[in-house]
């Protein structure tokens, strides 16, 4: 937007104050009290004195105008430059799994930053306890069988998911094991998180929990109302 005339005239002169007046008037006031010093007229000190304070005090007032002006641009370079990696790399955005119709599992991206790569390793948490104790029993407590183990995971990858948005996958959870236990470890572009998924017998239906954690940092958390709790209100998770 163009500057009008008087406003044009109104920063140089203040441009000319401050590189070259101010200077000007301390030195005046200088010369002044050094005059006034030498013909002994208290007056004409006092007046240089005033003078000279005068320059440092506008000098001082412009120079933390020009700090206020810098701190204003280094905040707004700070904030473009996080805007720019969240669109990047996706920043501290990240996604859940929540559950859909018929048990399918939609991961939700309810963040304001785009996320890429995104990959998902799904481990059912009981069917891994009970291929531990199944290779257990075969090869003993010394050695496991990983082979065994891998039955109980699988992974997925979910790619690009824009932010406020959602991929619909193909994998569908039992809607009717109330003692399901699901962690999901998330990898993308910008880093890893968790997420568990907990169901429960509630009343006469079963309810399901979910948690998403980074770096043992809660970012999500829905639990319904109707789903058990420990005595002091939380959920064992």
């Amino acid at each position: 937007m163009a500057l009008s005339e008087n406003d044009q005239r109104w920063q140089l002169l203040r441009r000319w104050t401050s590189q070259k007046g101010l200077p000007a008037l301390a030195l005046l006031g200088g010369g002044l009290g050094a005059v006034g010093g030498f013909m002994a007229e208290p007056l004409v000190v006092l007046i240089g004195g005033l003078v000279a304070a005068a320059a440092v005090f506008f000098s001082q007032f412009e120079q933390q105008r020009v700090e206020c002006k810098l701190d204003e641009a280094n905040e707004q370079i700070t904030r473009l430059s996080k805007n720019l990696v969240e669109f990047t790399i996706g920043g501290e955005g990240y996604c859940y799994a929540s559950i859909a119709k018929l048990g399918v599992l939609v991961f939700v991206n309810d963040t304001n930053a785009p996320l890429y790569d995104v990959s998902v390793r799904i481990v059912d948490v009981n069917a891994m306890h009970a291929q531990i104790a199944e290779s257990r029993r075969r090869f003993g407590e010394s050695d496991l069988d990983w082979g065994l183990l891998q039955q109980a995971e699988r992974h997925h990858f979910l790619g690009n998911i824009g932010p406020n948005s959602a991929n619909i996958s193909s994998v569908q959870i039992p809607l009717n094991d109330p003692s399901l236990r699901w962690n999901l470890f998330y990898s993308a572009r910008n880093g890893f998180w968790t997420q568990q998924i907990m169901a429960a017998q509630a009343d006469q239906q079963v309810e399901f929990a979910l948690r998403v954690a980074r770096d043992d940092s809660t970012l999500f958390q829905k639990v319904p109302d109707a789903f058990p709790r420990t005595g002091d209100g939380s959920v064992n998770w």
